[in-house]
């Protein structure tokens, strides 16, 4: 719990006030008997809340700063019988400085931490919910604009009503039991965005409308009829249209290889019937020349008869040499086809079927599983869209009892407390909630002074049904209730021993019960009055001010 807040900047006829102590149950900030105003009330609720992690003090407070200059804020906290020194200034607010018994800063804290360091001392368990978020909806105080007697829930920030909803869920510790829905339903609606932002980039073809969808399912019909009025159709049927593209593939390379081998052949029967023929026989000797020819050059005709030789054996190696290519090319051409009638066997496709029946049927393969595809995920959206709704409905059915089950606790409870008030004789607020928003109303009450007290009755019961640590009410609150209710009320506030309540009241004096007025005077933490008895020892709005 909150123990106290010191600051030297809080002054009381010229001395700096000793450091207000604060306990369990009720503390109250009492201004005088005349009901002065700007006195420092407001502010130091702002003050507390700062303490508690919020920036109200520094954001809407401008005036304290521009009067008093930056400055220091001391506050301790209690928790399992250990105190925990802090310090916060306004100039650097973002951190808190953990402080020894003294007030002698030892580090500095980032804000956020701090924060989960109170989540963790109040033992917030609630899933996703944070100290702040829990409390500041419940610290209403002056300028801060929760302060709206007929919006209960909302949070004094800019948020949606299913956030407002979300949030009391958290607060009733039931939103853990509409995750699950959530999720699925949260799940189920991206992969529908998924899948359609996919069809208006054209990554995913899909029939569009159901009058497509009807044109298309004829076209893949008249497609399937002109497949099984094709021959040889009872050996394809079975074939998905990517077999049987394969098999066409195949079919055609099993021929190119054919035709291949078949030039081949032709090639080595000639290369073999060139080498097969009778070598010529070369004359040695033409030395008998000379009997018939004069004067005859037979050293020419030698080197003539020479060369011949040479060639005639080039010819013959070269031959040779291209029947050894011949011979592997037409090895590796065998292996491809035995290869190619292999992997048709293994389609169990005789390899003697018609090319052109596998070319017609697999081109009506192909447009049939096109055809398919765009019919399939036309399905699949409907599919998705079918999810997304159930998903939805069983969320909101979930919500509904949910809802009803809190709105049924609260409702309870502040019947009890608006009965403790007026003896059962005034009809309770009643709290309706829904997964967009909520209704928060008397029945044939919408006075303002009911409006108000409807909205204590509605704070102190979820301060009883919850583990919310504290509630902060500020004295606009209180204005317009009748001095009978607000004196119950007050005895309420002295019901909760084990949280603390913070008010600001004024006019002490003027309650009729003498129980009230004790109440008040046993629980003031703080007391202000005007002039030097302000929170700061002077009112900067009073122009009778010296020195002002």
């Amino acid at each position: 719990m909150l123990l106290e807040i010191h600051c030297d900047k809080f002054i009381e006829s010229n001395h700096i006030r000793p450091a207000v102590k604060f306990h369990k149950g009720l503390n109250v900030v009492l201004g005088n008997e005349m009901g002065a105003n700007s006195i420092g009330k407001s502010t130091f609720l702002l003050v507390i809340d700062f303490a508690f992690g919020g920036n109200d003090y520094v954001d809407k407070a401008t005036d304290v700063e521009k009067n008093i200059g930056p400055h220091t804020v001391f506050f301790a906290f209690e928790f399992n019988n250990h105190i925990y020194h802090f310090s916060r200034s306004t100039q650097e607010f973002q951190v808190v400085n953990e402080c020894d018994g003294e007030y002698v800063k030892k580090k500095e804290i980032p804000i956020e931490e701090y924060k989960n360091w109170l989540t963790d001392q109040y033992k917030i368990t609630q899933d996703g919910l944070s100290f702040r978020a829990l409390v500041s909806r419940f610290f209403r105080i002056y300028q801060r604009s929760n302060l709206d007697e007929q919006r209960p829930l909302y949070g004094g920030f800019p948020e949606k009503c299913s956030d407002a909803i979300t949030t009391i869920e958290k607060i009733f510790n039931e939103f853990s039991s509409l995750s699950d829905a959530q999720k699925a339903l949260d799940d189920a609606t991206e992969k529908k965005k998924k899948f359609t932002d996919a069809q208006a980039e054209n990554y995913i073809p899909a029939v569009r409308t159901q009058k497509e969808y009807q044109e298309y399912e004829k076209q893949r019909n008249q497609l399937s009829l002109e497949q099984e009025l094709l021959s040889d159709i009872e050996l394809l049927q079975s074939r998905t249209a990517s077999e049987i593209q394969n098999i066409y593939t195949l079919k055609a390379r099993l021929q190119s290889l054919r035709c291949q081998s078949a030039r081949l052949g032709t090639k080595i029967a000639q290369v073999k019937a060139q080498l097969s023929e009778k070598t010529p026989t070369f004359q040695d000797d033409f030395r008998e020349l000379e009997q018939f020819f004069n004067n005859i050059n037979l050293r020419k005709i030698e080197e003539i008869e020479l060369f011949h030789k040479k060639l005639s054996a080039i010819l013959v190696s070269e031959l040779q040499e291209e029947l050894q290519h011949a011979l592997e090319e037409q090895k590796s051409l065998l292996g491809e086809i035995t290869q190619a009638e292999q992997e048709l066997k293994d389609f169990d496709i005789p390899t003697g079927i018609s090319k052109k029946i596998l070319r017609e049927y697999s081109a009506k393969a192909v447009q049939i599983d096109r055809i398919t595809a765009q019919l399939e995920n036309y399905d699949r959206l409907l599919q998705l869209k079918k999810d997304v709704n159930e998903y939805k409905k069983r969320y909101e059915t979930l919500s509904k009892t949910v809802l009803f089950k809190i709105e049924t606790r609260i409702n309870e409870q502040m019947r009890e407390y608006n009965d403790f008030i007026y003896n059962g004789s005034k009809e309770a607020p009643v709290l309706t909630l829904t997964s967009n928003g909520y209704e928060f109303k008397t029945i044939n009450d919408s006075g303002t002074g009911t409006s108000y007290k409807s909205l204590v009755v509605f704070d102190l019961s979820v301060l009883k049904l919850t583990n919310l640590p504290a509630i902060v009410h500020d004295s606009l609150v209180f204005k317009n209730i009748g001095d009978e209710p607000l004196a119950k009320i007050i005895e309420l506030y002295t019901m909760f021993p084990e949280k603390q309540i913070f008010i600001a009241i004024d006019k002490a004096d003027s309650y009729h019960s003498p129980k009230t007025q004790e109440y008040l005077d046993k629980n003031t933490v703080l007391s202000l009055s005007s002039g030097s008895f302000c929170l700061f020892g002077r009112s900067w709005s009073d122009t009778s001010t010296p020195g002002l």
